[in-house]
């Protein structure tokens, strides 16, 4: 797979870089789907394991983590 580094231009997709290896698309659904934490319903996630980077869909603007944009590191746990 190519790496996923484009938008589509909707404004509800992000670029995740510098995923650990250990991480899948279950665990970034679940981390970036918590409302708690300020997520949203996510469309789609395109995981590439060799890059290590992800373009995550989410279904509506709102629903995007603002610190997902601006954090530079994701603790998975």
């Amino acid at each position: 797979m190519d790496s996923p580094t484009k938008d589509d231009g909707s404004g509800r997709t992000v670029v995740i870089a510098e995923i650990p290896a250990e991480v899948d698309e279950e665990d970034l659904e679940l981390y970036l789907a918590n409302r708690r934490l300020g997520g949203g319903d996510i469309d789609n996630i395109q995981l590439d394991k060799t890059s290590r980077t992800a373009l995550v869909k989410f279904v509506a603007a709102e629903g995007m983590i603002a610190r997902t944009i601006t954090t530079t590191k994701c603790l998975f746990i």
